[in-house]
């Protein structure tokens, strides 16, 4: 009888086994389903972005083709052969040729300057949205996205002007650079001291329109300063246009590099 009981005993505990190990082969199997569903989103939407970079891409490269087209213009050939020219100067000689220029001195220290003010307060401009304001690392992108939208407007509104200053007489005024420059350096510097306002009082309500402002005005001042370099670059002694971009781009960069620095090791 005891050994009829334990047979019974075994019996039933094998059956257990097998239900429990059938109930662990579902669970493990609904399981993977259920990490199959999430993985195979984020798949369509990284071909569907994918996608979307693809398109933005080749719009910008089309949009580019067509600014460059006959930006050159056509140049004559020469009727004569050239001349004999004479030997050319060192690069130390023709930098310090440029460099005793007065208007290409000032200039280039005017680039230094404004470019160590604009890259110092571009870093930081994130973190102090989420230091002061409480923003979010994605809140504090989309800021980022209105300040460059701002930098667009600003373009635009700069280029509508010329339009409208070559075609019209009375609105003359509206298509010189150094107007947009320097007006361009006022209204970034009123920008900024209406940020420095919000973060004194904590009052954020403005904050996306003064950085849509400080975007504009650096737009309009970019492209000033741009046109400004341009026109300068043919004035002064000599054949030393190329000279002039190079020495103004050098300051350029060296300022850009440098802002950041100073800006992002202030900050902390």
């Amino acid at each position: 009888a005891d050994a009829r009981r334990g047979a019974v005993e075994r019996g039933r505990l094998a059956v257990d086994r097998r239900e429990v190990a059938g109930l662990g082969a579902l669970r493990v199997v609904g399981v993977a389903q259920l990490l199959d569903l999430p993985l195979a989103e984020p798949a369509d939407r990284a071909g569907e972005q994918g996608g979307d970079l693809r398109g933005v891409s080749l719009l910008a490269f089309g949009v580019t083709l067509l600014a460059l087209r006959g930006l050159e213009g056509y140049v004559a050939e020469p009727s004569k052969a050239p001349t004999a020219t004479a030997e050319k100067p060192t690069f130390r000689l023709a930098l310090t040729e440029v460099w005793q220029e007065p208007v290409a001195r000032r200039f280039t220290i005017f680039v230094f300057v404004s470019m160590l003010a604009y890259s110092a307060q571009d870093l930081i401009l994130e973190p102090f949205a989420g230091t002061v304001f409480g923003y979010s690392p994605g809140a504090s992108t989309q800021l980022s996205g209105v300040q460059h939208g701002g930098v667009l407007t600003g373009m635009l509104l700069v280029a509508l002007s010329g339009a409208l200053a070559s075609r019209f007489a009375p609105l003359r005024f509206l298509g010189s650079l150094r107007g947009w420059t320097i007006g361009g350096c006022f209204a970034s510097a009123l920008a900024l001291l209406g940020l420095v306002m919000a973060g004194v009082s904590g009052n954020g309500e403005a904050l996306r329109a003064t950085v849509f402002a400080l975007g504009a005005a650096n737009g309009a001042f970019s492209i000033g300063a741009i046109g400004s370099m341009m026109r300068l670059a043919n004035e002064g002694h000599g054949s030393r246009e190329g000279v002039r971009m190079g020495l103004w781009g050098a300051a350029q960069a060296i300022a850009f590099g440098l802002g950041g620095l100073v800006g992002t090791g202030a900050s902390d």
